[in-house]
């Protein structure tokens, strides 16, 4: 899954690319992936490289790093009109949110700030569809810690016909609490 190049002593020297991959290779694993998918799970991510979806990442994340909350909203509702919600999320909300996810404080705070507006905005276009005809539905997770994939999954919902609504924290239910 990597190929970093060598010294002539035979030591391996990553770049930023590589140590990229190795985290992205490490959240898989973490997250219960089988080390003999995560190949085919990274060859997917190489798509969204060539889709020009990683350049979006690289947008969406220059504007969360230049604090301008304002233009961040505006470039994400501008998306969010150009591409339905289950695009918006497999390509750029998901890989970028993955790509933030570590233990470096600075990325964290990137991540809150992303997952902030993002929920803001999602909240924005679930008020929408409820307001048109559909079957209401309420978005529930157990046992999870990433409450901004409830978030996402509703909006997708949304654009199905469902009139959405989200329980904002995770449950901790184990499956013989149900009768």
């Amino acid at each position: 899954m990597l190929k970093p190049q060598r010294t002539d002593g035979g030591h391996r020297l990553f770049n930023d690319a590589d140590i990229d991959r190795i985290r992205e290779i490490k959240r898989w694993i973490d997250n219960g992936v089988q080390v003999s998918k995560v190949k085919m799970l990274l060859s997917n991510e190489n798509v969204d490289v060539q889709n020009g979806w990683r350049d979006q990442q690289e947008t969406l994340l220059t504007y969360l790093q230049s604090g301008n909350l304002h233009s961040l909203r505006t470039w994400i509702k501008e998306r969010g009109q150009d591409y339905p919600a289950q695009t918006l999320t497999t390509h750029l909300f998901i890989p970028l949110r993955r790509r933030l996810q570590c233990q470096q404080p600075t990325l964290q705070a990137l991540l809150a700030i992303l997952d902030g507006v993002l929920i803001n905005y999602i909240a924005i276009c679930l008020a929408s569809a409820r307001k048109k005809q559909g079957k209401d539905a309420l978005v529930v997770g157990w046992n999870i810690h990433d409450t901004t994939r409830l978030w996402l999954e509703g909006w997708i919902a949304s654009q199905q016909g469902w009139r959405i609504d989200v329980l904002a924290h995770s449950l901790n239910v184990r499956q013989y609490d149900f009768p």
